[in-house]
């Protein structure tokens, strides 16, 4: 299956990314919380032409050491909501595709809940606490609570992000992408105090 496929592969990825760092390395965590507004995207096939949007929340954590200073590894959750309140009514039929998650929900609304692993590259270095500035990319598994078949429900995709921290407050941009959904949205957060990990 090509789910679990995936699954397997972004897990198995992370882990060796993890295991390859020196055994005495000291690992801290950073966790946040953020506030997700995903704008409305390219149009998907339906009974008419439906532009989705998202609203949502993210829990982050950034997994770091010394060692490797500049480069972050994330884990993710959260939940989304899609809506295709902004809708352009144009009649184009186009061919069926078993794989879209917008054609299959013809505009009405779902839920998402992805989770996530990825890597951050952090400019300076994140110990600074007071200004960084960040770009990633990420893999994420995407869990749809909606009106569709359960074969359906699993589907992987990927997010790019960047943006910058300053004091506790973070604010991002980010493009997401999954089955026929691809969105460009902008995040506010609040990043927690780090701890360490031995």
């Amino acid at each position: 299956n090509r789910i679990y496929a995936v699954s397997f592969f972004l897990c198995t990825v992370f882990i060796m990314a993890v295991g390859q760092e020196h055994i005495q390395a000291s690992w801290r965590m950073t966790p946040g919380v953020a506030y997700v507004r995903l704008f409305p995207g390219p149009s998907v096939a339906s009974a008419g032409s439906v532009r989705y949007s998202a609203s949502g929340f993210t829990l982050r954590t950034r997994l770091f050491n010394d060692e490797t200073p500049f480069v972050n590894y994330t884990l993710g959750g959260g939940v989304n909501w899609y809506s295709s309140r902004e809708r352009e009514v144009i009649y184009s039929p186009r061919p069926a595709d078993a794989q879209s998650i917008g054609q299959d929900l013809r505009g009405s609304d779902f839920t998402v809940f992805p989770l996530s692993a990825g890597v951050q590259w952090i400019f300076p270095r994140l110990q600074r606490r007071d200004f960084f500035a960040y770009v990633g990319a990420e893999g994420v598994m995407n869990f749809v609570d909606g009106r569709i078949d359960m074969n359906q429900q699993v589907k992987p995709g990927y997010a790019v992000l960047a943006g910058f921290s300053m004091k506790q407050f973070e604010f991002g941009v980010h493009y997401v992408a999954f089955s026929d959904m691809k969105n460009i949205g902008v995040s506010l957060g609040l990043r927690f105090d780090t701890f360490g990990l031995e």
